[in-house]
């Protein structure tokens, strides 16, 4: 910070097409103001990397920092992105499979944001087939997007019907990292700071902390 450096977290699903579009919604106020949140991240960890043996990788591993809270960290970024800090959470991770690791796979989580807003996530490393999606619910309808078919769908209550407002049929996943680095390129060279440096960074981490926190004492953590 002292040597005014650039830096920036590399979380790839800021620069997902489907959740760029739901942020953009919630800040226009496409469906007043948002009362609750689920998010969703669950699948077979061995399949990642199927070319790897699963049981070295840093995502099984306590030494390595893996663990499903950690190494999924993606939802709990994009809901801070969307919502800003959260104060108050409570956690439930173990480890429920036979997966051949000494970290949770599993992490059931409540985060409470500002405005009342609270959002559940449920992360996993064992389901089939995989899913990750997204409902926001607000006081006029709802946003809703799963990663499968890359849909973007809103439900105003007072127009009875969902809208489709992202479809893309061949979706590339690898676009994500490139427009990720071309950003931070570009924040370089205009020596902009990042919408995710250092210092913004961690409090994602300090929500995934507290999770695992209110998981191993019992109690809803609050987060300064």
């Amino acid at each position: 910070k002292n040597k005014k450096l650039i830096t920036m977290i590399g979380c790839n699903m800021r620069f997902h097409s489907g959740i760029k579009i739901m942020r953009q919604l919630i800040d226009k106020k496409e469906i007043g103001g948002i009362i609750s949140v689920y998010a969703e991240n669950g699948s077979f960890m061995p399949d990642w990397h199927p070319w790897e043996n699963y049981r070295i990788s840093y995502a099984s591993s306590m030494r390595l920092g893996g663990g499903v809270v950690l190494t999924q960290i993606h939802e709990i970024d994009y809901l801070y992105w969307f919502f800003g800090k959260a104060f108050e959470v409570y956690g439930l991770t173990g480890k429920l499979s036979d997966l051949e690791i000494d970290v949770e796979d599993y992490a059931a989580c409540l985060l409470k944001f500002k405005n009342k807003i609270i959002a559940e996530i449920h992360l996993d490393y064992f389901q089939k087939p995989s899913v990750r999606n997204c409902k926001i619910i607000g006081g006029k309808g709802q946003i809703r997007w799963n990663w499968e078919n890359n849909h973007v769908q809103i439900f105003k209550n007072k127009d009875k019907k969902w809208v489709t407002k992202n479809f893309e049929k061949k979706f590339d996943t690898n676009k994500m990292y490139v427009d990720e680095l071309e950003y931070f390129f570009n924040c370089v060279k205009r020596k902009k700071t990042p919408m995710n440096s250092i210092i913004d960074g961690l409090e994602p981490q300090k929500i995934a902390l507290a999770i695992k926190e209110s998981s191993k004492c019992g109690k809803k953590i609050r987060i300064k």
